[in-house]
This record gives structure tokens, C-alpha cells and sequence, in this order.
């Protein structure tokens, strides 16, 4: 995947210009993308993710939770996101960056950092960045292995989805409870409101 972008790394903005997925990743992004049913047997197309710009912002919570990342693999070509895109959802993607951020204590084990990575000092530094995109590819890959891998019947992979989605709550539940994010929360609110 790539992120293109004409300013210096170290001023550019992480959630503006045009995106693009590359090597496998970009085939997989295709592939869940793609028409299952075309128009016609039913009122509208029917795709498992209808936008490029979906995946872009649902990827990296999957990877995260399923503690999956992937190395970026170079290619000149794959499916992209329109500058216009990633800067209309930049506000979701920048907030699955921010729990990433927030909750990651293997990334940065002092929970003081990782509050100020999240908030205080929120896009400064390229390597959280690249935390978000390691994990949106390797959401990508749980997303791709899950749903479709070598399956071609569409309603296997509606069955496939149901099954995922399923097991995807039942992790989400057990993993990251609302209490762990609401007391990250209090406890920088608090800290901020001591300055």
C-alpha cells in the first residue's frame, strides 16, 4: 500500500491525498470489492464491501484485534482511494488510528505514551502511521481468509461473512470491553485538566 503524498514525510499529513493498496493486499481488496451478485437477480449489486474507502477505515481494528500485521509489498499497481475519499473518512480512519494507538501496549508499554501518541502528539511520528497500515493489511488478509480465500460460490461467502461476523463480535466483546476504553479516556481528561 501507499500513500501518495507531495509534501516531506515529516510534514505531511497521514489522512489526505490519494491511496493505494499494493501487491496481494491490493488483489484481496479487489476480491472484497468485487460484484457477487450482479444486478438483476436481486434490486442492486450485492458486494461484501461496496467502497475501497470501507476497507481503508474497518482493516486496521480487524488486524488489531486479531494481532495481525503484514509488510507492505511494493508494486506500481492496485486498486486506490481518491484523494477526495481519504479526506472525506479521514475522521474515521483517524480515530481507529487513535485506539490503535491507545491500546497497543506492545507497541509502547507506558500507558502515558501511548495517551499522548493518541492525542497530544497524534500523527508526529511516521512509525504510528505505519503501525495503522500494518494493521489495516493485516485486517485485510483475516478479512480475505475469512470471508473468501479459494471460494467462489456467493453464497458460500455470505455464509463465510455471517460466520465471521459472528466470531468477529464475540472477539471484539471479550478483547476491548467499553470500560477499557472509557477509563483511558477519564485518565487522560483527568491529566489534562491537572495543566
Amino acid at each position: 500500500m501507499t500513500f501518495n503524498n507531495n509534501t516531506k514525510s515529516s510534514e505531511r499529513d497521514f489522512f489526505s491525498g490519494e491511496y493505494q493498496f499494493t501487491g496481494k493486499h491490493g488483489e484481496y481488496v479487489k476480491q472484497l470489492t468485487d460484484t457477487l451478485v450482479e444486478k438483476g437477480t436481486y434490486e442492486k449489486e450485492i458486494k461484501i464491501f461496496a467502497f475501497n474507502h470501507k476497507i481503508y477505515t474497518v482493516a486496521p481494528m480487524i488486524g488489531y484485534l486479531y494481532k495481525r500485521k503484514a509488510a507492505r509489498e511494493v508494486s506500481d499497481h492496485g486498486p486506490k482511494i481518491s484523494e477526495g475519499q481519504v479526506i472525506r473518512y479521514a475522521d474515521r480512519a483517524q480515530e481507529v488510528m487513535k485506539l490503535i494507538l491507545l491500546l497497543d501496549n506492545e507497541y509502547e508499554p507506558n500507558e502515558q505514551k501511548r495517551i499522548d501518541k493518541a492525542f497530544r502528539y497524534f500523527c508526529e511520528d511516521e512509525n504510528d502511521f505505519k503501525l495503522f497500515e500494518d494493521y489495516m493489511r493485516g485486517g485485510i488478509e483475516v478479512l480475505y481468509e475469512n470471508i473468501i480465500s479459494d471460494e467462489t460460490d456467493p453464497f458460500k461467502i455470505t455464509e463465510n461473512l455471517i460466520d465471521f461476523m459472528a466470531e468477529f463480535q464475540e472477539m471484539f466483546n471479550d478483547r476491548v470491553g467499553k470500560d477499557d476504553i472509557f477509563n483511558l479516556c477519564e485518565q487522560f481528561k483527568k491529566r489534562e485538566s491537572k495543566k
